[in-house]
């Protein structure tokens, strides 16, 4: 199943684009967006004040809180679609049943009458069916839903690393604070 989402056109991604596609562009923009922020600190290292500081952690924290939030919700809506593929198997097995219950009692479907027809004459030559559709139904649902928990497990790690990386910030941003004030103290 493909996971799109309608902002991507906002994000200039077009419509359509495939999950594992958007992450890694988004993932390389931060990167770089990182990357010219430590630049731009770098050359203004000489000039910085405590309001310049700010603006860039406020910056970084809102990137970090979008990702972050995007993540939750991109989990969310996992966890919705295994739960509309559980109903939607249920109602196609609760349909199947009651098509073949049906033909059963109609005599509509030929392979049914035949199949009536030779348990009554020789039951013992009656083969069983070829496919048990409620078993490769249940195997196929099953398959699904273990697909989208390892997606489910993939975002929360995912999640934790951005938690752990907006932390690591938030104590670099702290200790910025510190050597700042530090230096203040010492020009006085």
């Amino acid at each position: 199943m493909c996971d799109r989402s309608f902002s991507d056109a906002s994000r200039g991604l077009g419509i359509g684009v495939l999950p594992h596609i958007r992450d890694a562009l988004e993932q390389a923009r931060v990167a770089a967006e990182a990357e010219e922020s430590h630049k731009a600190l770098a050359s203004t290292q000489k000039h910085v004040t405590r309001r310049d500081i700010q603006d860039k952690a406020t910056f970084f924290g809102a990137n970090i809180s979008k990702h972050e939030s995007s993540l939750l919700s991109r989990l969310a809506d996992s966890e919705t679609q295994i739960r509309e593929l559980r109903a939607h198997i249920y109602d196609a097995l609760q349909m199947q049943k009651k098509k073949h219950a049906y033909l059963r009692v109609t005599h509509l479907d030929p392979a049914v009458g035949l199949e009536i027809e030779l348990n009554s004459k020789a039951p013992h030559l009656v083969s069983p069916p070829i496919l048990d559709t409620e078993a490769l139904v249940h195997t196929t649902s099953c398959l699904m839903i273990d697909q989208l928990r390892q997606k489910v497990i993939a975002l929360r790690t995912q999640l934790r690393e951005v938690v752990r990386w907006n932390e690591h910030l938030e104590q670099e941003r702290d200790d910025l604070y510190k050597v700042i004030s530090n230096l203040q103290a010492s020009q006085k």
